[in-house]
């Protein structure tokens, strides 16, 4: 199947195998700085989903179990605090690290440099390959609950590999860190932690967000050759700059 095909079932993935989005208005949704052409081709760049008995897929049952034996612990209900169903949940979680408020109105500014880059990440990279590898989550495989029950329903058939959450938390992670240095440390540790609670919830396999997490980086280092990504950039780190509380 070409990328060109791959792209146009894209609208077909994002209705039942792509759960994470970067916006909710339709108008944000379409700003994007890269293309199909222009973008990572991510779905023959990753590897394939570990195949069934081979020491992946058993470290990806290992991961599984391990995170459902954080049933009714502190790191549980962090990760269920962490599978965020709006773009806005995503930038409260980031908010309270980067120490001011992230949104549309407050920092116009990061917020479209978030969703352009995020946009891109989803659907010129997880929505595509999803729908190359479509495989099984974890919590529908075995039959389990996820840290969310509520929301089981409409995630069951949805594709695991990659993770888009955690491809746009991983995103999101890298721009912040780059806009605000001071706080690289803490703004990764959140964007790994945000990740490894898709594992833990049961959403997805480890080997789901390891490679969201490549994906990312893939995404990351293209943008940078972007001239309108670069200046969004610089106009980023200038409104942190202006908001930011000087200790």
């Amino acid at each position: 199947m070409n990328r060109m095909l791959l792209w146009g079932v894209t609208l077909l993935v994002c209705a039942f195998g792509t759960a994470a989005r970067c916006a909710d208005d339709k108008q944000d949704l379409s700003t994007h700085y890269l293309t199909l052409q222009g973008s990572p081709a991510v779905a023959w760049l990753l590897p394939a989903p570990p195949s069934l008995g081979s020491p992946d897929a058993a470290y990806d049952e290992f991961m599984f179990f391990e995170g459902q034996k954080m049933q009714g612990t502190k790191r549980w209900d962090l990760a269920r605090e962490q599978a965020t169903e709006t773009p806005q949940e995503v930038h409260q979680l980031f908010s309270k690290v980067l120490g001011i408020t992230i949104s549309k109105q407050n920092t116009p500014d990061i917020y479209k440099l978030l969703m352009a880059s995020c946009n891109d990440a989803i659907k010129y990279g997880t929505s595509i390959t999803k729908r190359r590898y479509y495989k099984r989550r974890p919590f529908a495989y075995f039959d389990k609950h996820t840290c969310r029950p509520e929301e089981e329903a409409s995630r069951r058939n949805g594709g695991s590999y990659p993770s888009g959450h955690t491809a746009v938390g991983t995103t999101v992670g890298l721009l912040l860190s780059e806009i605000a240095p001071e706080k690289r440390n803490e703004l990764m540790s959140l964007a790994y932690e945000f990740g490894q609670s898709r594992v833990i919830c049961g959403y997805h396999w480890q080997s789901d967000v390891d490679n969201a997490r490549l994906m990312a980086i893939y995404f990351y280092s293209v943008l940078h050759g972007n001239k309108d990504f670069i200046s969004d950039l610089a106009k980023a780190k200038k409104e942190y700059n202006s908001k930011k509380t000087t200790p």
